[in-house]
Parts: structure tokens; sequence; C-alpha cells
């Protein structure tokens, strides 16, 4: 079996490992990443980084998406994205 024929339709992040039982299975063989996520903290890039990373190494030419509600809880992503718009 392969391991894309392993995985789920549903995932719980408090349940899995996102980053190792998800997307690296799914960026190995992926050339375009997509990726929704809603409740977005900047929690969730760490969490799914080696697989990130793994991605974007293979092949310069892969491309990459995310599409976001972004969850403000805490006053340091705020800031950060504040200092990324004021830097361009």
């Amino acid at each position: 079996m392969h391991e894309l024929d392993k995985l789920k339709g549903v995932y719980y992040p408090h349940r899995v490992n996102l980053d190792k039982d998800l997307f690296l299975p799914i960026t190995r063989y992926s050339n375009r990443f997509d990726c929704m996520s809603g409740y977005f903290g900047s929690g969730f890039l760490k969490e799914i980084a080696h697989a990130l990373s793994c991605y974007l190494c293979s092949n310069p030419d892969k491309k990459m998406r995310f599409i976001i509600g972004p969850s403000f809880s805490q006053d340091k992503d705020i800031k950060a994205l504040s200092d990324a718009i004021k830097q361009r």
C-alpha cells in the first residue's frame, strides 16, 4: 500500500502529528501546495515546518499558497504582521 493511500479524510490537530502524519507524505509527491486554515495562529507554521522545508527544498519551482482565517489571540502575532506590513 502506498503511503498516500493511508491518508484519512479528516485530521484532528490535537490527536495527531500533522507534520508527520499528513503534510510530510503529501509534500513528498506534490508540485503545488495549497493550504486552508481557519483560526490560524503563527504556531501552525512551526507545527508543519519540517514538511514545508522538505517541500520547498526539493525543487525551487514548487509553489505554495495559504488561505488563512487569522486568529489574533496573541499580541506577538499582531505585532509580527504589523511589522511585516511596515517593512514590506
